[in-house]
């Protein structure tokens, strides 16, 4: 008897704690479906945008960010909300007034969709339509991988070469006429230095070049890859490669670190098999499939010295953590590495954005949950000489507010600092940012009903007088306006509104995921 009552009690407990989460989701008003919103046609011409408030005299340039565009092909729909064809969109601020642009990513991938009809090409999160190959069709796919790899560069754009370039996830990156945002053309890293997954994020050292992470698979297994991409003339170089602690299943890597003198990875529990990877893409599945979080596992930390370019003799481990970005990473006076990022529990969060659930009419269950992330610090003890070869840290909480796409004053890279601003949820009709003190925990936000905002860019002002002396830039789309955004420009000192640039597109405002701002000197 007491064991059927304790089991009624726990099931009565769980269906209690369902209501309360399904109450919780009725009463949030967040719209997620600025989420995986689709766009028809591109605005490929400049249109004027109206102006409220002062923008700051040291603004004069061009805002320009990557991101989610086309969510179908004919009947085809892509599934989640990283693979939609990749629409480039920029805010021109000049002192004579400002405008607003966009084109679609003129990739191969999207060529070929059009081609087709549907979805041929599958992408993260969005597999494609079985084909019916016998045998020959799938060795045929096997000698001819690269023309299974998507190349709809979607998540980043960055200058190097002298030129604007848009990359992504897969190892290709597209050149982009700046004054236009027409396609150029594109480099294949797959053909030039073996590589297959390469991170979106690129970080410029303290000797100026840009960096980056890309994958690259040999008989051996696969390696992960520094590579280093020229300010003006030449090609990317591999500088170091290191060795995945599981060869044969090498870690999900969004992002990394660098300070002064390292580059930081972390190799988080979450794995990729190539073996499955190989079998999806011929199966005409996704990316996504190939990925298995183990939660038992730690997250393993390597550092690059990028003076030699020679691995650190000892890797840092701590318990398992699912990591997007990094916020600030630099150099205490004794060696010490100091590394600040935003974590979660798990990666429930990317199963979250898949975009039927993005635009449903109830939020997805337990999405507060999963979208739930924390400002983590650990700190890499260089200065401890000892014979091991691991050493286990443990990170500390710097604040619980919640927020992602983080950043700071550039001019506060790789060198202790105080403020990481980022967007987050709430509970009402409205995304917020959020400017975190990291020494103390606090936070300033700002919040307007119907905005949201997306992106964020931190302008420095070149006579700043303090670490918040700046401007923080803000791509938003409006909620009940979809063919509206603006970029708001927010006191970086106390997100108080300085100005407001809106703007009309010929269709649909879509969410970026990353963008840049190049200012009109650097041009």
């Amino acid at each position: 008897m007491g064991g059927w009552y304790q089991f009624r009690r726990l099931r009565e407990s769980l269906a209690q704690g369902r209501q309360s989460r399904l109450k919780t989701q009725r009463n949030m008003k967040y719209d997620f479906s600025t989420n995986g919103r689709h766009c028809e046609t591109d605005t490929p011409d400049l249109v004027p945008a109206s102006v409220t408030g002062t923008i700051p005299d040291y603004i004069c340039g061009e805002f320009i960010f990557n991101g989610n565009g086309l969510t179908k092909i004919g009947d085809a729909k892509y599934k989640h909300c990283f693979d939609s064809a990749a629409i480039i969109q920029k805010v021109v601020v000049t002192r004579s007034g400002s405008s607003y642009m966009s084109r679609f990513l003129q990739s191969s991938t999207l060529a070929k969709n059009k081609e087709a009809g549907s979805i041929v090409v599958p992408e993260f999160g969005t597999p494609t339509p079985p084909g019916g190959e016998g045998l020959f069709g799938k060795l045929k796919k096997m000698a001819d991988m690269e023309s299974m790899m998507s190349d709809n560069s979607s998540l980043n754009v960055y200058r190097f070469n002298n030129k604007l370039h848009a990359v992504g996830v897969t190892p290709f990156y597209q050149e982009l006429d700046e004054k236009t945002l027409e396609t150029k053309g594109k480099v294949n890293l797959y053909k030039d230095l073996g590589m297959v997954v390469m991170c979106p994020h690129y970080e410029r050292l303290e000797t100026g070049v840009q960096v980056s992470v890309g994958q690259s698979v040999g008989v051996a297994g696969s390696k992960y890859n520094i590579i280093q991409y020229p300010e003006t003339e030449g090609s990317p170089q591999v500088m170091a490669k290191v060795t995945p602690r599981w060869r044969m299943n090498p870690c999900f890597m969004h992002g990394f670190g660098v300070s002064q003198h390292y580059m930081i990875l972390f190799e988080q529990p979450m794995s990729v098999g190539l073996v499955d990877a190989v079998k999806n893409i011929i199966d005409n599945m996704c990316f996504i499939d190939s990925v298995k979080w183990l939660p038992s596992e730690t997250v393993m930390v390597t550092l690059v010295d990028t003076r030699t370019w020679k691995i650190y003799k000892k890797k840092f481990i701590f318990d398992a953590h699912f990591i997007l970005h990094f916020c600030n990473c630099y150099e205490e006076i004794n060696g010490d590495i100091v590394v600040d990022f935003m974590s979660y529990s798990g990666p429930e969060v990317l199963y979250d954005f898949y975009i039927e659930k993005m635009q449903a009419p109830e939020p997805p269950e337990n999405v507060e949950e999963h979208f739930t992330n924390v400002l983590k610090r650990i700190v890499l003890p260089l200065s401890h000489e000892d014979s091991s070869t691991e050493v286990a840290v443990t990170p500390k909480v710097l604040s619980t507010v919640s927020m992602e796409n983080p950043h700071i004053n550039p001019n506060f890279s790789r060198r202790q600092y105080t403020f990481v601003y980022g967007i987050g949820l709430t509970k009402e009709n409205c995304s917020r940012v959020s400017k975190v003190n990291v020494k103390t925990g606090e936070e300033i936000r700002f919040c307007e009903d119907g905005l949201y905002a997306t992106e964020l860019v931190y302008v420095p002002n070149p006579s700043e007088q303090a670490e918040d002396d700046g401007t923080v830039a803000a791509f938003c789309l409006f909620s009940a306006q979809k063919g509206v955004g603006c970029l708001l420009l927010l006191s970086a000192a106390d997100l108080s509104e300085t100005a407001r640039i809106t703007f009309n597109a010929a269709d649909t405002v879509t969410s970026p995921m990353h963008g840049q701002y190049f200012p009109a000197s650097a041009q």
